[in-house]
């Protein structure tokens, strides 16, 4: 299997990087992906999150300041060197395969400048991995996320490089709410103490419009930090600071429960989508909390129990909410007298782009707490697709009006039956949206529906819609100008688990849930589209989307066209959808119009 890759040189002083108290620590203690949780579900891999130094016995003495280390986040492997200039890492990020049940890897591993793809058997024991290849003999790495300098370095590099990951948490269920919940006790948050009788946490946080297509109407729409006792009731609470969302405004209130159960008022408000820099303390009695630099309290507290549990959370498990929590840089420690130990860490950055966060480290009562791009739209360091070469479009191209009082501006592609039948592919298409509406891509299966809808809205947002979401859409993170020409690109397998990969480009934003998740699924068109076909009949223009060079691959590779059109071959002013001489397209497609 040849891996593709790319490298992101990253050009900062050495000076930068010692010397400060940067927000790095082992991702192996105290972060990583997973799955599992207290039920014993799927382990989390030992190999994602510590910064392994992997070498070989034959290999030279590194001579540069800093080891060179390998980052696995579940989905990709990113190697940090700094062979070019010393003190400073490059990243080079390559996909990576991991059998968990079989202790097996594929990876490509670097050597004197060299990259080479190994497979063999591994084993993680006490902070240190081997790995048994056929090409290098036994490859050791140690973890080395404690060393402070390289620790450093990694977050200096990751951000120039505009990389960053948070937890997306949100509520779209009417019987639970959205909740990324840390359990002291559990084995595998790796927590040096079960329980915090005096501590304090940190967290970076966002209250804001998640543009979920829920009802914002003012019920179950606040966001939460609850420190728990022994339980998780109002009762248990050892401290709890409230989001408020003043219905109808873009003005959040700040509030916090008192030691009866009843919600108080501080006085002070926040402005929805601000940044808050949020620090809770407590004590055997009491419970004190800043934001953005006010401090509240202290407070008398309901349980004077040590604290266990720590709940980031929104919503209620009555309603859903369009509004969704964003975390980032969450930290908690245990204070004894004049010493403070931090206890657990997590910057979201060792996980995959939407990764579940319901399992370890996490207690598996998290739910809906999934990790985005919080980088505005960049890519993992050094990600990308070497496939997708983003070229602006020229010449023709299509409008689509929805203009009509039945039916949306649609054009429409069929495959031909004898290429209906294979099961993974991939589609792209331009679209410039200059509308008031939302621009619809769909890649629909044989009889089955929609095995990929992704919008383009008409803020800039992309969304899309998982088989798990039902009729709501939700948001990716990512944000373009929608005047701009912007390439939106999916890949799929159905027999390859239930994710399609989406670029917007020429950048893997991430992997998500299609919606149809059975295996074995035959494509049978593509569509694009703007509006919905409501009774609103709009004027010519106010409803328009442009779209050019749309294309359909029978592989993930894009090597195999089916269908590639960059409509220089039509006369302006023909509507694909309609004109009887156009026989490429659908008929079903309306207002499709090719212009220049």
């Amino acid at each position: 299997m040849k891996v593709s890759k790319s490298a992101v040189a990253v050009a900062l002083s050495s000076a930068l990087l010692f010397g400060c108290d940067f927000d790095v620590g082992s991702e192996n203690s105290s972060t990583g992906g997973g799955t599992g949780g207290d039920d014993g579900g799927t382990p989390t891999s030992a190999l994602v999150g510590p910064y392994w130094d992997i070498g070989h016995t034959s290999s030279a003495t590194q001579t540069v300041d800093l080891p060179n280390v390998y980052i696995f986040d579940g989905k990709n492997s990113h190697y940090y060197d700094d062979d070019a200039t010393p003190g400073t890492y490059k990243i080079t990020t390559t996909p990576y395969s991991d059998d968990i049940e079989a202790g097996t890897i594929t990876f490509t591993y670097y050597n004197e400048g060299a990259e080479t793809e190994v497979t063999g058997s591994y084993t993680v024991e006490a902070g240190k991995l081997v790995v048994e290849s056929s090409s290098f003999g036994k490859l050791t790495g140690n973890d080395e996320a404690t060393n402070a300098d390289i620790a450093a370095a990694v977050k200096a590099a990751n951000d120039a490089s505009g990389f960053n990951r948070l937890v997306q948490i949100r509520d779209t269920s009417d019987s639970a709410r959205g909740e990324l919940r840390l359990k002291l006790s559990d084995s595998s948050t790796n927590a040096a103490v079960s329980d915090i009788q005096v501590g304090k946490l940190t967290v970076d946080l966002t209250y804001q419009d998640g543009d979920t297509g829920g009802a914002a109407d003012g019920k179950g729409e606040n966001a939460y930090i609850s420190l728990f006792a022994s339980g998780t009731s109002n009762s248990n609470l050892h401290g709890e600071v409230i989001f408020e969302n003043d219905f109808g405004n873009d003005i959040g209130k700040i509030k916090y429960r008192d030691n009866t159960g009843t919600m108080q008022e501080t006085g002070d408000t926040f402005e929805l989508g601000e940044p808050l820099t949020v620090e809770a303390n407590w004590d055997e009695t009491t419970f004190s909390f800043v934001v953005n630099g006010n401090s509240y309290g202290p407070f008398p507290v309901a349980d004077e129990s040590a604290v266990q549990v720590i709940s980031l959370k929104i919503g209620d498990t009555t309603n859903t909410t369009n509004f969704e929590l964003l975390a980032d840089n969450f930290k908690v420690y245990n204070i004894e007298g004049a010493d403070e130990e931090l206890v657990f860490e997590d910057n979201f950055d060792g996980y995959s782009l939407g990764h579940n966060l319901s399992g370890n480290p996490y207690n598996n009562n998290s739910k809906e707490a999934i990790v985005v791009d919080g980088s505005g739209g960049s890519t993992p360091p050094g990600g990308g697709d070497d496939n997708e070469i983003v070229d602006t479009p020229s010449g023709k191209f299509v409008a689509l009006y929805d203009n009509n009082a039945n039916d949306a501006g649609e054009i429409r592609y069929s495959l031909p039956t004898s290429q209906r039948i294979h099961e993974q592919g991939k589609a792209s298409v331009y679209i410039k949206n200059k509308s008031d509406q939302t621009a619809l891509m769909n890649v629909y299966g044989l009889d089955e529906g929609e095995i990929i809808q992704v919008r383009l809205r008409e803020n800039g947002k992309i969304v899309h819609r998982p088989e798990s979401a039902g009729s709501s859409w939700i948001e990716t993170g990512t944000t373009v100008d929608p005047l701009e020409w912007n390439k939106l690109s999916v890949e799929w397998d159905t027999n390859a688990g239930n994710d399609y990969k989406l670029f917007v480009n020429g950048n893997l934003i991430g992997e998500y849930e299609r919606r149809i998740t059975k295996a074995g699924i035959s494509t049978r068109y593509i569509a694009v589209q703007v509006g919905t076909g409501s009774s609103n009949v709009i004027g010519e223009g106010y409803g328009t989307i442009d779209i050019d060079n749309l294309a359909l691959y029978s592989d993930t590779a894009g090597t195999t066209a089916l269908h590639k059109d960059d409509f220089e071959s039509f006369e302006l002013g023909t509507d694909l959808g309609a004109d009887p001489s156009t026989t490429i397209y659908d008929k079903s497609g309306y207002n499709a119009i090719v212009e220049e």
